[in-house]
């Protein structure tokens, strides 16, 4: 038996509940393989540790597995070390992006945690699991884990990625997730990035773009499609949410899953994220023809300059010419995003290496120009240093610096910007904003806070550690178990 698990992360108060799609493709090519799994969902209904830990030892797991990633690490390793505590020969295994770039750091932290799953998990876990009476020795051949032996931490070699994702059996389809509990589903139609962008770990986790083919992604719009005219579970303005970086990366990848929707004529609303530099006019009315309610796009910074540094769109070009233009393009769309009635979100990030306080500001300036006047929502975020990330990686050269909290250990705190103070940071970041702004400024759990005094905020944990003792760690009375 083997449970998966996934622990309180970073958005406490996101009435949308959606199921983890990540631990869903799990537990389905587990099943396929007549591996008994279940899922519990504690970020989306959590109780108390304590309950949760009871929770798990009771089904008598030989294996637990988290998804683990910077902002819940405390909490997963907390989990962990329950878990061990009750039951040493449980043996606990985390995954996600955390552990796959931070496994050092892990494993040298917490004595509770097993070994760390790098990059994809679906054959990783079912390897551990058949090794699992095994000597030690069978870990070794294991690709893709890293774990303690003789105090030293071992690193097995790369395990390929998988090529074809339709060999992963749909956990929509297998009916992994009990959907009346949520209120979204979210649809995956790839894997990967080929972009390079500093900030983000997605390509270095994922690899190149693979695809679902489009007769798998329409098969489970169908089965959620006819699941909620049935039973009604969506309770919220949209039916389902397609959670691809790029959406629209493949122009005939996209196209086909349009074509299997017109000729369904579906009456459904849904959502998706995508790249300027891979939209137009036209697809963007097919979509809206379909159901498309709502896009979100990553703007980033509005300044040429540090599009540039940050690699984001020609990297490669000394000219800012594609900046430049990319900016222009993104006001065109978001106007005509407006004039056919799809609501547009933008996400940007301050703090990027060599972003002065003017810089920065241009960025604000340009996304209240953007919601005046094609109403568009902003997402501001702060630029943190997630092990994996170029601009972690290259922290000396993008002449920033970083340090370790003994509490929490991840993620890092950013102790040195290259091109502004933390206090220029504060005043400039839109911290009355009605989306989500950072506690202690780190990213260490993100707060619903809509009027609050920033620097108290950001200056002090207090505020951070009584919210998560009263909200995430005493008690929710309800909670979901997924068979």
């Amino acid at each position: 038996m083997i449970i998966l698990a996934t622990a309180p992360n970073k958005y406490p108060f996101l009435t949308n509940k959606t199921p983890p799609l990540g631990l869903g493709y799990i537990c389905s090519y587990l099943k396929s393989k007549e591996i008994e799994s279940i899922i519990f969902d504690f970020d989306a209904f959590p109780i108390s540790l304590q309950k949760a830990v009871d929770l798990i030892l009771s089904k008598k797991p030989e294996i637990v597995g988290f998804t683990c990633y910077s902002q819940n690490y405390f909490i997963v390793r907390k989990f962990c070390e329950l878990i061990k505590k009750r039951n040493p020969e449980v043996l606990t295994v985390i995954g996600g992006p955390a552990p796959t770039f931070a496994f050092d750091d892990i494993l040298n932290d917490s004595p509770y945690i097993d070994i760390c799953v790098l990059r994809e998990g679906e054959k990783t876990l079912e390897e551990i699991y058949n090794n699992i009476n095994e000597p030690i020795d069978k870990f070794l051949e294991i690709k893709g884990i890293a774990f303690k032996y003789n105090e030293k931490i071992i690193v097995t070699p790369k395990r390929p990625l998988i090529s074809k994702l339709d060999d992963i059996p749909s956990p929509y389809l297998n009916e992994v997730f009990d959907l009346r509990y949520y209120s979204l589903a979210n649809i995956s139609t790839s894997r990967g990035c080929p972009m390079k962008c500093i900030f983000c770990v997605c390509g270095a986790m994922f690899g190149s773009v693979r695809f679902h083919s489009p007769e798998r992604v329409l098969d489970e719009i169908d089965y959620i499609y006819n699941l909620n005219e049935k039973l009604h579970w969506s309770k919220g303005q949209f039916l389902f949410n397609f959670t691809d970086d790029t959406f629209t990366y493949s122009e005939k990848h996209v196209n086909a899953i349009i074509e299997g929707l017109e000729n369904r004529n579906y009456k459904m609303s849904w959502a998706a994220a995508t790249r300027i530099t891979h939209i137009n006019k036209e697809l963007l009315i097919r979509m809206k023809n379909v159901g498309l309610k709502m896009i979100n796009f990553g703007l980033e910074s509005a300044d040429p300059y540090i599009l540039k540094v940050m690699k984001k769109i020609a990297p490669n070009n000394e000219s800012l010419e594609p900046e430049i233009k990319f900016l222009e393009k993104v006001k065109e769309i978001m106007s005509f995003s407006k004039k056919i009635g799809i609501q547009a979100v933008v996400n940007y990030i301050i703090g990027h290496p060599f972003e002065t306080p003017e810089r920065a500001k241009t960025t604000v300036k340009f996304c209240n120009e953007l919601m005046n006047k094609f109403g568009v929502e902003y997402i501001p975020n702060i630029l943190i240093p997630f092990k994996g990330k170029d601009v972690f990686n290259n922290a000396e050269l993008y002449n920033i610096e970083m340090e370790k909290d003994p509490e929490l250990l991840l993620p890092y705190s950013m102790k040195k910007y290259s091109a502004m103070e933390i206090d220029d940071l504060i005043e400039i970041f839109p911290y009355n904003h009605r989306f989500f702004v950072y506690d202690e400024l780190y990213n260490r759990s993100l707060i619903h806070f809509k009027k609050l005094n920033p620097k108290n905020c950001y200056k002090s944990n207090i505020k951070f550690k009584k919210f998560m003792n009263e909200k995430l760690l005493k008690g929710y009375k309800r909670i979901v178990v997924i068979n």
